[in-house]
């Protein structure tokens, strides 16, 4: 629930002062100019004069499908994928706001949100039922989605298309490339790339169209194996060695293990991906691949990751190459989570009123997050349980501000979330989230009543509660263990289901944490993990030499000034030696593969070792590689920052 707050009192003011104008449909036509053309500030302000005409007049939260459909598709325009398939859902005929923008914006938030069987759902029923550019827009989406689901059908519909709006002859231009790419049809492809630069140009400065082409020009390069071609257009394009490291771990633990949907150690796809100012993630774009068969797989495992927006830049993610695990036990997480119940989304219509927004006005944050929601209160009532959603965004400001200003702020905290937890239960929704918020300054009390959430509450609810605890540095490690103990319980041993898999791998590492050694085998055994896998050893092999000095640094890659990260699969022998390496993730495609490939066998291990201490073969151990651009005599990467195998 906590969000970042950033809309401060620069607009606050405005917002909740100015009256409601009787114009409804003046609002409607003034929130559709501002967010068609990104202006924020003014979609937020039209939007509060219509929350202002329609807020009921006792305070109590009702539904109302044209706040929903506003709700959700601001939520989208700034990025908040979750809350927008949240609010867009379950449209009614009571909707006033634009039937054609809330269909378009459904199908966009199912395929950001990575569920690309009901985008493509949602995209083939809004194409029908629309017309004109925005028939051509939901036929893009289609395309879209079904380039993640059976990428051999997707030039068919691209064929069909045609537009001389800039902000979208360029988009079918680049899925008529990424089609001929996958096909493996490389001049035609080409064509399409070439095609989708010049007409790059006359897009919206909001797409940032020319550098979405030049990623998909190297991504042609990449996949006939151009690599200099390749490493010319990423210069046009860079990512920082940090950015790539951790998004190439971040899609690692999302692969398919290999001989699963029949996919091959030989496989692989380039992937796409590009991270505009107003936070939404292109989704992770499949631009070639080994057979057009194995898209699909890939990108399944894959889905659903978007990036948690730290700043306003522009960040174009590395064009990556990944291949299969050859451990099934990576770390699968699922980001998608409920949003809340019908009667808690009607509660939440002072979104835009409280949006994500990355440059905070004020230096005084708290403050004027207190004016807001005083003067929000002041027109609801201070009973009403509409103020749930600005009582949760003036915690994450105290939150945010408690974590640079040691606990001055906790006491207020505490109290803002007891008091939205009250206003939660008065429209019948499970306070649980705000009881934990309470009880954060309390370990033993939080530790117990975490405990006895995981053990009874729905399961849907309660994995994603699970993994942020496992995640979360406050949370020791014995508890940790026992939070996995239980959530395997409540699983079964399913091995078809990621969540059993994730938690299985949890277990065994939290198990090795804990010093209880002699018992990772055993349960490695009990849960029919491969014994030959790293993940049933009771001591991960340890990397004590990368192998990898400045000089192994690509010297075009040096001049491009390319950095980036490599997450890499070693088969160790029971002398630490390296049998085999395996590159999972490339980020970015093509640039350091020769240089990884030369140096490889120079990589020094400590055996992975028994309950007794016998030095044991293993397979499938996982480490990864920054590339950092080398200064004068030393190393460029720390080798092996990440030591999961799993």
């Amino acid at each position: 629930m906590k969000k970042t707050f950033a809309y401060l009192a620069l607009i606050a003011t405005t917002l909740l002062s100015s009256p409601a104008l009787a114009n409804e449909t003046q609002n409607l036509q003034d929130f559709e100019t501002a967010l068609a053309a990104s202006k924020y500030s003014e979609a937020a302000i039209a939007y509060g004069r219509i929350f202002d005409a329609r807020l009921p007049k006792d305070g109590k939260p009702k539904a109302d499908p044209t706040l929903d459909a506003l709700v959700g598709r601001f939520a989208l325009a700034v990025g908040n994928v979750t809350e927008a398939q949240a609010f867009l859902q379950n449209p009614s005929a009571g909707d006033m706001s634009s039937a054609p923008a809330r269909m378009l914006a459904t199908a966009q938030a199912l395929l950001l949100s990575g569920n690309y069987e009901a985008a493509l759902a949602a995209s083939v029923r809004a194409a029908q039922a629309l017309t004109g550019e925005a028939r051509t827009q939901a036929l893009i989406g289609q395309a879209q989605a079904t380039i993640m689901t059976r990428p051999s059908e997707v030039a068919a519909i691209v064929k069909a298309l045609s537009s001389n709006n800039p902000a979208l002859a360029w988009r079918i231009s680049f899925l008529e490339a990424q089609a001929a790419l996958i096909a493996k049809d490389y001049l035609t492809a080409q064509k399409a790339a070439d095609r989708a630069m010049v007409q790059a140009n006359a897009a919206p400065l909001s797409d940032y169209a020319p550098m979405q082409t030049v990623q998909l020009q190297a991504a042609v390069a990449a996949a006939q194996g151009l690599r200099d071609r390749t490493v010319a257009l990423l210069a046009a394009v860079p990512s920082g060695s940090v950015s790539a490291t951790q998004t190439a771990g971040y899609i690692a633990n999302r692969l398919p293990a290999c001989g699963v949907d029949d996919v091959r150690e030989d496989d692989y796809v380039i992937i796409g991906m590009f991270t505009q100012s107003a936070s939404i993630v292109a989704i992770p774009s499949p631009l070639a691949a080994s057979r057009p068969e194995i898209v699909a797989p890939f990108m399944r495992s894959i889905a659903g990751f978007w990036r948690s927006k730290a700043g306003v830049q522009i960040a174009a993610y590395p064009l990556m190459t990944v291949r299969c695990s050859g451990s099934d036990t990576s770390s699968f997480e699922n980001d998608g989570s409920s949003f809340g119940n019908a009667r808690f989304l009607a509660a939440n219509h002072l979104r835009p009123r409280f949006f994500e927004y990355e440059n905070p006005f004020s230096d005084d944050p708290v403050t004027d997050a207190a004016k807001a929601f005083d003067r929000i209160e002041q027109s609801v009532g201070a009973d009403s349980p509409i103020l749930i959603y600005p009582l949760t965004e003036l915690g994450a400001v105290i939150a945010n501000q408690t974590s640079e200003n040691s606990n001055s702020f906790a006491p207020r905290l505490l109290q803002i979330y007891r008091r939205a937890g009250e206003s939660y239960k008065k429209i019948g929704g499970s306070a649980i989230g705000f009881e934990l918020e309470e009880l954060a300054s309390n370990q033993p009390a939080y530790y117990k009543r975490l405990k006895s959430i995981i053990g009874t509450d729905s399961i849907e609810y309660i994995y994603s509660i699970s993994l942020q605890a496992l995640d979360s540095d406050k949370v020791p490690t014995i508890e940790k263990l026992a939070i996995a103990e239980i959530m395997l319980k409540r699983l079964g041993a399913d091995r078809s289901d990621r969540r059993v898999l994730t938690m299985t791998a949890r277990k065994a590492m939290l198990l090795r944490l804990v010093g209880r050694r002699a018992e990772v085998e055993s349960f490695a055994r009990a849960a029919k993990l491969d014994p030959a896998l790293c993940p049933a050893k009771a001591i991960l092999p340890v990397v004590t030499d990368g192998g990898i000095t400045a000089k192994d640094y690509p010297s075009d890659a040096v001049l491009a000034e390319i950095s980036g990260g490599t997450v890499i699969e070693i088969d160790v022998d029971a002398l630490g030696k390296v049998a085999r390496v395996r590159k999972l993730v490339e980020a970015p495609a093509l640039v350091f593969a020769s240089a990884l490939d030369g140096a490889s066998q120079a990589i020094k291990l400590d055996a992975s070792q028994d309950s007794k201490g016998r030095a044991m073969p293993c397979k499938a151990f996982r480490t990864r590689i920054r590339w950092d651009l080398p200064p004068a005599n030393e190393t460029p990467q720390s080798f092996g920052e990440s030591q999961t195998g799993l």
